[in-house]
């Protein structure tokens, strides 16, 4: 939560949010990983500099040895079952409604982002591509859409894409 977030509770301010994958890696150094990405102190640093307005981060950790299908949406991996469908409804259906209930969120898509990095980019990518209602903005580091079955992602990039966020960093 942005600092000043419990300040006020009766303010009705409201903050834009980012759903972020790979959660055990996101606010410290993670497991299975060298280093993570301290996301919330870099954000406490753009909205001290003023170069973003405060806005709230939901870590989402992915399920371990599942982590490769639940990120993978299509047939785009040798020997993986795709399931980042599923995880997306998980996220659409059940996180998502809950932090809109339980936190000072804007919902709509203009203020809904999604994120992360390597896998977690492509099923960002794909996530904003196939809910562009719901995700008006997508952050992918180092999307893995070069691997696996060459032209996978290409086909589906110009093929079954629903629409595309109005905001993107890649």
């Amino acid at each position: 939560l942005p600092e000043g977030y419990d300040d006020d509770p009766k303010s009705g301010k409201s903050y834009p949010v980012i759903y972020m994958h790979d959660g055990q890696n996101l606010f410290g150094d993670g497991f299975g990983s060298p280093k993570g990405w301290h996301i919330d102190q870099i954000a406490d640093e753009l909205i001290k500099a003023q170069l973003c307005e405060p806005f709230i981060i939901v870590g989402i950790p992915n399920s371990g040895v599942g982590r490769l299908s639940e990120y993978t949406p299509i047939d785009a991996l040798p020997n993986v079952t795709p399931g980042g469908a599923e995880y997306l409804q998980f996220i659409i259906q059940q996180v998502k409604p809950r932090v809109d209930r339980n936190f000072n969120v804007r919902a709509s898509a203009a203020s809904t982002f999604i994120g992360g990095s390597s896998l977690g980019g492509t099923i960002s990518i794909y996530a904003a591509t196939q809910y562009p209602d719901v995700f008006g903005g997508v952050l992918a580091e180092s999307p893995s859409l070069a691997t696996g079955k060459a032209g996978a992602w290409d086909a589906y990039l110009n093929g079954p894409v629903r629409g595309w966020p109005e905001r993107w960093y890649i």
